[in-house]
């Protein structure tokens, strides 16, 4: 099994890179693709780790998008992202992705939680390289100060919730996602459609893989925890044929992080790996 979705500290992971690959080599997996949002700054460290623990690695990074009403995540794996390309390209994403995170918590205070502020987010975040702020790290705080728990604060600051925030402007649109995945020398796969399908309907989700298509997707994410038996075996049906690269990961950030998310238990098999290998040269 090959996890090709996994999040470390690097954005709104709870463990180092080198925990992860150690858990990697824990549960059996054999590589793994680290992918935290708008950014590569784990990527070498993670590098290291993969070839310490004699573990398979790609690149990968998680862009932030938006289509029309959509919020949309794009991954992108590469055997070598040209860095300053796509550093260059996400920083307009950072800065909106920052100021977003500063509306969550504005609005998650005047809800009555009065506690919380920035300044403590940007503390947790001052070792890091041009940190992108998420909504994560305002769900975070609320555990922690509140003592709410992590579904308790995810209902108030995801898509639907009282302090959520939608992506703005400053969010890429898809095709200008994967055209910096491309021109950053790595592959486009759109990630778990089925947030689009639940959070709006499978017709949104159909219109977007048109849109993106025309745009050149290489993927599309089709294993993972969000996704039912039933929803795989549609996305399978829908994309036989199609061409793409069917992936798969876990989309782990830590232990009690999301309901039901098993790191290691999603992925792709040797087939999927190797046909994405193809795909990188």
């Amino acid at each position: 099994m090959y996890d090709l979705h996994l999040h470390s500290t690097y954005s709104d992971g709870d463990w180092q890179p080198d925990k992860l690959l150690a858990e990697a080599t824990e549960r059996g997996l054999a590589g793994i693709a680290l992918t935290d949002h708008n950014g590569s700054w784990g990527l070498a460290e993670a590098a290291l780790s993969a070839a310490d623990h004699n573990l398979a690695f790609v690149e990968g990074v998680e862009v932030s998008a938006l289509h029309e009403h959509l919020d949309v995540h794009v991954l992108g794996y590469a055997r070598s992202f040209d860095r300053q390309v796509l550093s260059d390209g996400l920083a307009t994403t950072r800065q909106g992705s920052e100021a977003r995170a500063q509306e969550i918590l504005k609005l998650c205070q005047r809800a009555g939680y009065g506690d919380i502020r920035f300044e403590q987010v940007v503390a947790k975040r001052s070792a890091q390289e041009a940190p992108c702020y998420l909504s994560y790290d305002v769900a975070t705080l609320l555990t922690e100060v509140y003592g709410l728990s992590v579904r308790e604060a995810r209902s108030l600051t995801v898509t639907g919730g009282p302090c959520s925030v939608p992506y703005g402007e400053w969010a890429l649109s898809p095709g200008a996602a994967i055209d910096l995945i491309h021109a950053s020398g790595g592959v486009a796969v759109l990630a778990h459609p089925g947030t689009v399908a639940r959070d709006h309907s499978w017709e949104d989700f159909t219109d977007l893989l048109k849109v993106m298509r025309a745009s050149g997707l290489d993927g599309v994410e089709v294993y993972h925890p969000f996704h039912s038996a039933s929803l795989v075996r549609q996305l399978k049906s829908l994309l036989n044929h199609s061409g793409l690269l069917l992936t798969g990961g876990s989309d782990w950030h830590g232990y009690g992080r999301y309901d039901d998310f098993d790191f290691g238990r999603f992925g792709v098999d040797d087939k999927g790996w190797q046909q994405l290998q193809k795909l990188l040269q």
